[in-house]
């Protein structure tokens, strides 16, 4: 129903966007990454949509990319995973390493994200491992999680950041993969909340 929508970006309330168009403003959840990506309000901006809708409600959900999009309504297609349990495996990593975790069957690495059990992980990768295509060089070259993902010091300097700055988890989850993208070599738990403070204020 939706493919994508452009406009100016009239707010950015936590882990959501609102843009506004055709005098429109239509309010879009979206990832941790593409928050942290979205320009500054009254910035020109497009999200790729999915419009969500369940017996109670309708949700709209942006996306940066169309492969951001394309990977989530495969998620939300295994048999027990909602949307809330895909967005937050997209917070808590890039997309293409969510991907490519499920390409090379990689469980371990899908369960460090809150909400997804073993049996949950084990799911995702029988069901979408035949049904994705991996990126260029393929994911055998991926053997561990990349650097964005949200391991044990990422969640540790998540929960600091929301208690010192009191701010949203996708807010703080935002901070901390903008910090580890930024940095020019590994950080301590205590270096990634000190370089992740500035983006949350």
């Amino acid at each position: 129903m939706f493919y994508c929508f452009r406009g100016r970006l009239a707010a950015k309330p936590s882990g959501c966007a609102v843009v506004e168009a055709g005098g429109v403003g239509y309010l879009l959840k979206v990832s941790a990454s593409t928050y942290e990506r979205l320009p500054h309000v009254g910035g020109e901006v497009e999200l790729f949509a999915h419009l969500h809708v369940t017996q109670d409600s309708f949700s709209l959900f942006g996306f940066e990319t169309e492969g951001e999009r394309d990977f989530f309504l495969k998620l939300i297609g295994v048999s027990g995973v909602g949307p809330g349990i895909a967005m937050a495996l997209l917070s808590g990593c890039d997309w293409r390493n969510a991907r490519d975790a499920v390409l090379r069957g990689d469980v371990a690495f899908l369960k460090k994200v809150k909400g997804i059990g073993d049996k949950t992980a084990k799911r995702i990768v029988l069901e979408l491992k035949g049904a994705l295509e991996p990126g260029p060089g393929g994911a055998a070259g991926l053997a561990a999680p990349l650097p964005s993902a949200l391991d044990e010091d990422g969640e540790t300097a998540v929960a600091a950041l929301q208690k010192l700055q009191q701010v949203g988890r996708d807010d703080a989850v935002a901070a901390v993969l903008r910090a580890r993208r930024e940095a020019r070599g590994p950080l301590t738990v205590q270096q990634l909340i000190a370089a992740a403070l500035p983006y949350t204020r």
